[in-house]
């Protein structure tokens, strides 16, 4: 599984923390500043002309967590292990590495196992244990998965990352997503990925021939689309504002990655500005505007935080956005939160690596329960045994799309997801007893929890009826000769669509009652 530019932000990161840093030559100076794609390379040369077999072992290290950061775990799966075998003893987190490899190439015992050899070295690492979780939950996941339908968008999608759909105005046949597709404004490609920087694209559904028509970027004058790296878009309610993240590698300036916003006049956009939210040393990206447009979601990692890289939010206040605020430990972890999207309905939606999951990173929903905040993993076919990140959805539908490079993609992959309505109908027939034949102009009324009241006349002696989710219903038959007869059915707590099958059946009023013997003691 190749690494998504979910996981690649890491690796931008680190680059940031590196850069400029003189203490490594070639292949190693390379590795420390986070340029992986050309490491591997540049250290495998290296390892074949190193003659001490301890620094080889070293370099040997640091190409198999070049595979580990750029996602590449079969590669990095065997490299672990032959230094673990050779006891390398520089890295104590080896194992974990090599048990998380193994999950994420879909051997879960095995990585049961070595989660239990870390566990028996580090008792308390969460890591470790959410690896165990994730193991045990995957395959139940698999087995059974929710009623949402995922359909990759093909033609969205090419061999190179496809990411970060936005709807534009809520509608769902024009979208705006990053794309590091030829044809993207920057020539020059990534230190990190070996592919161009991101651009924002742009398309439009052709409802007659029910497909998404061929992308285009959304300005050629470079205002927004520059040779750096822009992607991560959010717009508000109308789509006249949007907001994006503009990642900078230029040599010149300062390295860092900022939130501008730019607006929409008829189809030409303004030029962006960059948002004040965080200090120039800091990094911030992958904007989320609330539904009123007086919020902004995002992430940093700003000193005050609980991991790598968590969610913050802040307020507009006037014509500026005041302090950002943590999202808190239920939702930021040790590990990395990244991707945030705020649903209209106020759920959060967002990507980690850190909460038990299926893959490298996985889409959790974030609502406010009964007895606070609950965190929920999106299971399959949401998530996957790769990376899943950046979902949107429509304003008041089931529905939307997400990037994910999991088996099957070409490289990150948009696609786009339902969750169809849940549907319970009940089929039945009015019987009569005695003669067991279906009771012509019977009369039935059903009546529900919702408020449902209905009579209505049956000439034929059956019924069809369509129920609400969690609600209960009473069916009673009756006619005049007969006794009546009644059901409950209930939807409540039902996960999946259900037919049921009733039989109503009515006594005669002349037709003899059996009453069983009274023995009296005397």
């Amino acid at each position: 599984m190749k690494r998504s530019f979910a996981q690649l932000f890491i690796s931008f990161l680190i680059l940031l923390t590196f850069s400029g840093c003189n203490s490594f030559r070639t292949a190693m100076k390379t590795y420390e500043i986070g340029e992986y794609y050309n490491a591997i390379k540049e250290l495998q040369d290296a390892s074949r002309k190193e003659k001490d077999p301890a620094l080889r072992m070293e370099i040997d290290h640091k190409i198999a967590l070049s595979y580990w950061r750029i996602g590449d775990y079969k590669k990095a799966e065997p490299r672990f292990k032959n230094l673990i075998t050779k006891k390398f003893s520089a890295d104590s987190t080896l194992v974990l590495k090599y048990a998380h490899s193994l999950r994420f190439n879909g051997k879960y015992p095995e990585a049961i196992q070595n989660y239990k050899q870390y566990l028996d070295s580090f008792p308390e690492n969460k890591e470790a244990q959410n690896g165990i979780k994730s193991c045990e939950l995957t395959p139940i996941w698999e087995e059974k998965p929710t009623r949402f339908i995922v359909t990759q968008e093909k033609n969205l999608n090419s061999r190179f990352a496809d990411y970060s759909p936005a709807y534009v105005g809520g509608l769902d046949n024009s979208l705006i997503f990053t794309s590091t597709r030829d044809g993207a404004t920057g020539r020059k490609k990534s230190r990190i990925t070996g592919q161009r920087n991101g651009d924002l694209w742009k398309s439009y559904f052709d409802i007659q021939k029910q497909k998404w028509e061929k992308p285009e970027l959304i300005d050629n004058e470079e205002l927004i689309n520059t040779p750096n790296d822009e992607g991560a878009p959010t717009l508000s309610a109308d789509g006249s504002l949007m907001f994006f993240t503009r990642c900078r590698f230029d040599k010149a300036k300062a390295m860092g990655a900022e939130i501008y916003e730019t607006q929409k006049s008829k189809d030409t956009w303004s030029e962006p500005t960059s948002v004040e939210i965080l200090g120039d040393s800091l990094v911030v990206a992958h904007p989320s505007l609330s539904k009123d447009g007086l919020t902004l979601y995002f992430v940093s990692d700003k000193p005050g935080g609980y991991g790598g890289n968590d969610i913050w939010k802040v307020d507009k206040l006037s014509d500026k956005w005041g302090e950002p605020a943590n999202l808190g430990p239920e939702i930021n972890t040790p590990g990395n939160e990244m991707f945030p999207f705020i649903r209209d309905n106020g759920e959060l939606y967002f990507s980690s690596d850190y909460h038990p999951g299926m893959g490298g990173y996985d889409i959790f929903k974030a609502y406010e329960g009964t007895h606070g905040l609950v965190v929920e993993n999106m299971q399959s076919p949401i998530n996957s045994t790769g990376d899943d990140f950046s979902i949107t959805f429509l304003p008041g539908k089931d529905q939307g799309m997400f990037a994910s490079n999991r088996k099957g993609s070409l490289s990150d992959d948009l696609y786009s997801f339902i969750l169809p309505p849940k549907v319970y109908r009940t089929e039945g027939e009015i019987v009569n007893t005695e003669s067991d034949t279906r009771v012509k102009d019977a009369y039935l009324r059903v009546i529900g929890t919702d408020g449902t009241n209905l009579k209505v006349r049956s000439e034929d002696g059956k019924f069809q009826f369509r129920m609400q989710p969690e609600t209960e219903y009473i069916f009673a038959a009756f006619k005049d000769g007969f006794l009546n007869a009644k059901k409950i059915i209930s939807t409540v707590g039902l996960e999946d669509s259900k037919n049921f099958d009733v039989s109503l059946r009515l006594t005669p009023t002349d037709a003899p009652i059996n009453v069983d013997n009274i023995n009296y003691e005397f």
